[in-house]
Order: C-alpha cells, then sequence, then structure tokens
C-alpha cells in the first residue's frame, strides 16, 4: 500500500469513529456517562400509594419509609374525614404494637386536642392490649372529647374485663356525651349487663340523649330489673326517650310490654314512631 494510500484510510477511520460516538450522543441527549441513575423512563413504575396509604404528605416520617415504628407514629398527622372530622388513617397504626405507642403519645399532652380525640379513637383499631391503660387515661384526661373516643375503644374490641373500670368511670362522667358514649358501648359488649346497676341509675339522667341511649342498652342487654324503671320514660317529653323506653320494654318482656296501662295514650303519641310501636304491641 503507498504512503498516501494509507494515510487515506486513517483519516476515514477517524471519521466513522466521530460519527459514531455523535450518533450515540443523538439518543441520549442528555450525554451523561454510564454512572447516573438511569432515567424513570428506562426502569419499572414503582406503584403509587393510596391517598390514605403510608407516604401521604401529611405523614412524613412514614412517607420516607424511614424510622421506627415508634417514630412514625409520634410522627402521624390525621386527615379530615368528609364529615369534618380527624382521623388517623396510615396502615402504620393496624398492629397490636401501635396501642401502647398511641397512648404514650396521648399521655405526653404535647398534641392539640382534636388531634389527640383522633389518637384515642385510632387505638380500637390497633387489635391491641389496651383496656387497663385505657381505662386509667379516662380517669386522668382533661378533654371530653377525648375521653368519649377513649370510651368507644372499649367495645367489643376490648374483651378484657378491664374495661368495666373505664366504663364504669364514664358512666359517672361529667360530660353527657361521655356518659351516653358510656351506655352506647355497654351494648356491644357480651359481659354489658354486668354493669346493668349504674346503667338503670343512669335512666335518672338530666340529659335526654343520655336517657334514650341508655334505655336503648338495656334493652338490648335484655336487662329484666330494668323494665319498671323504664315504665317511667314512657312519660318523658322527648319523643325519643319515650320511643326508646318502649322498645326497650319490649325486647326485655313483650308480655309485660303488651300489659302497660300507658299504651293507649303512647297509641296516639304525637311522634309516628312512638305510635307505631305502641299500636304494634296493643294489637298483638
Amino acid at each position: 500500500m503507498s504512503k498516501h494510500a494509507l494515510t487515506f484510510n486513517l483519516v476515514l477511520v477517524a471519521i466513522c469513529g466521530l460519527a459514531s460516538v455523535t450518533a450515540l450522543t443523538a439518543c441520549d441527549p442528555g450525554g451523561e456517562p454510564d454512572s447516573v441513575e438511569p432515567r424513570a423512563s428506562s426502569i419499572d413504575p414503582v406503584p403509587l400509594p393510596a391517598d390514605d396509604a403510608v407516604g401521604s404528605p401529611a405523614n412524613p416520617a412514614s412517607a420516607s419509609g424511614q424510622g421506627s415504628l415508634h417514630d412514625q407514629i409520634m410522627a402521624l398527622q390525621p386527615q379530615k374525614t368528609r364529615a369534618g372530622w380527624l382521623r388517623i388513617t396510615d396502615p402504620v397504626i393496624n398492629t397490636p404494637e401501635a396501642a401502647p405507642i398511641l397512648i404514650e403519645r396521648l399521655r405526653s399532652g404535647d398534641d392539640a386536642p382534636e388531634v389527640r380525640a383522633a389518637l384515642a379513637e385510632a387505638i380500637g383499631r390497633t387489635r391491641g392490649q389496651y383496656a387497663a391503660p385505657v381505662s386509667e387515661l379516662l380517669t386522668t384526661e382533661s378533654d371530653a372529647r377525648v375521653r368519649e373516643m377513649l370510651v368507644g375503644t372499649l367495645g367489643r374490641q376490648a374483651p378484657s374485663a378491664d374495661a368495666h373500670l373505664g366504663l364504669e368511670a364514664a358512666l359517672h362522667d361529667a360530660e353527657p356525651a361521655v356518659r351516653a358514649a358510656a351506655a352506647r358501648t355497654l351494648a356491644d359488649r357480651k359481659d354489658g349487663a354486668q354493669l346493668a346497676d349504674s346503667l338503670v341509675a343512669l335512666l335518672q339522667d338530666r340529659d335526654t340523649k343520655v336517657c334514650a341511649d341508655t334505655a336503648r342498652t338495656l334493652g338490648v342487654l335484655r336487662v329484666d330489673a330494668a323494665k319498671h324503671e323504664l315504665v317511667d320514660l314512657l312519660a318523658n317529653a322527648n319523643p325519643e326517650v319515650r320511643l326508646q323506653a318502649l322498645r326497650a320494654i319490649d325486647r326485655i318482656d313483650p308480655g309485660f310490654a303488651g300489659s302497660l296501662a300507658p299504651l293507649a295514650t303512647l297509641a296516639e303519641d304525637s311522634d309516628q314512631r312512638v305510635k307505631r310501636l305502641a299500636t304494634t304491641i296493643r294489637q298483638r
């Protein structure tokens, strides 16, 4: 090969090499080296979490996926529901180990009352052994809304007899909403009738909501000793109290309900629900 031919071939190889580099760069406009993290389009997509799942912006500790369970729960913030209530939605609480951490956070008292109420409600979804500490909290908690939420955790999900301690305290709470919540909660417990004496006494409560909810619970639990006390509520000025009292008596003892003298008056009651029920009982 001549000297001129060899020189031409070397120039041709150099041009081809430059063209190859240019082509590669055109395929990769960024021109990154191999060490740079690949673009999102070049890797499998990662499913995004649901709005209420771990990783929502309101739960930064969970979003990062870092930190212990304790750290995550201590950093949780509730979400507003459609009804306007604040509620803990992060599934990190759905484990028994979350219960003592939520209780620890409540005891610290560092959160606003509405946040603490959401934390209290969340305890019941942990399925942990929390009846004893919740019952203790009910005797020391200053905010009525938080106490009301704590009472709700002591239903059927809290099988321990320790729940009775808290419910007994709640039946005597200074706040009517807490007393009513305790009465309703006992209706969910198979052993609720063990607090029958306190429930019967609550029929004399000055708050009509408490009276109505207590009457309903006594009917659900079929507390026979309550039926004569319930008769006194049939003349109550509040129609909901009259209705729940009559329903309870009929549940406890249908024969006794059918023999009641006030039935004739109740069959003409101004409240259509009371009127229908009284008429049905009379016609049996």
